[in-house]
């Protein structure tokens, strides 16, 4: 008995939260039943939203911002290295909080999470950064607002330029799947966010058989020598 109470004490919050989730499933008991123990989860849940704010606050500030100011705006090499070094310190940051819940969750339970998985997309920063400063091309690269000449300046980039193009849009993709993430943690955006993943989620299926019907199609159109 002494030792299950040395066990249960020194429970950090995920495994004391996975005890209590797992003692209402067992025991069949809803959490309106068990008032301590909806309690309980709360309080973890407002620590929980407590560390989100700092993530997000490490995220936005450290990451996103300098990242979107090396995209768009006119900056001197060296100021637009600096926000790109500014943007991998937080990336370390947000890439160190995911090796911890990694060794915490264990290494299975992890990658079971989709939301786990999309983080480890951020390891492509370093990877960019890497590239530029090796290349020394930070102001060859097009910026975003010369967008109506993206696509031209993009085919007559180099091999490792092209790569890195394509590069920012995985990062891009990245904070949009991050920023979601986030909101979760408010009520009401939360809420909407829960939503229209879940019509992303039932719409993917048709979104398959839709464009295999378009290439169906295509294949078709090309075999009968349409122009």
């Amino acid at each position: 008995m002494a030792r299950n109470n040395t066990n249960f004490k020194f429970m950090n919050n995920y495994q004391f939260g996975k005890f209590l989730m797992r003692y209402v499933e067992n025991f069949n008991e809803t959490l309106e039943e068990c008032d301590k123990i909806r309690s309980a989860i709360d309080n973890l849940f407002e620590k929980t939203r407590s560390f989100f704010h700092k993530q997000i606050t490490i995220f936005v500030c450290l990451f996103m911002i300098p990242f979107a100011l090396h995209l768009f705006a006119s900056l001197e090499e060296t100021a637009e290295r600096i926000m790109l070094y500014i943007g991998l310190i937080g990336w370390s940051g947000m890439f160190s909080i995911e090796l911890i819940a990694m060794y915490v969750e264990g290494f299975g339970s992890y990658f079971k999470n989709l939301w786990n998985v999309s983080d480890l997309m951020s390891i492509v920063y370093p990877i960019y950064v890497g590239m530029i400063n090796k290349t020394n091309c930070v102001q060859s690269l097009p910026k975003m607002h010369h967008a109506k000449h993206y696509v031209q300046d993009f085919i007559h980039l180099t091999e490792e330029a092209k790569a890195m193009i394509l590069m920012r849009v995985v990062i891009v993709f990245y904070i949009l799947i991050k920023i979601l993430y986030f909101l979760k943690v408010n009520d009401s955006l939360g809420l909407m966010t829960t939503l229209l993943l879940g019509v992303f989620k039932g719409v993917g299926p048709f979104l398959v058989i839709f464009f295999l019907l378009v290439i169906f199609f295509a294949v078709m159109a090309a075999i009968l020598g349409a122009n």
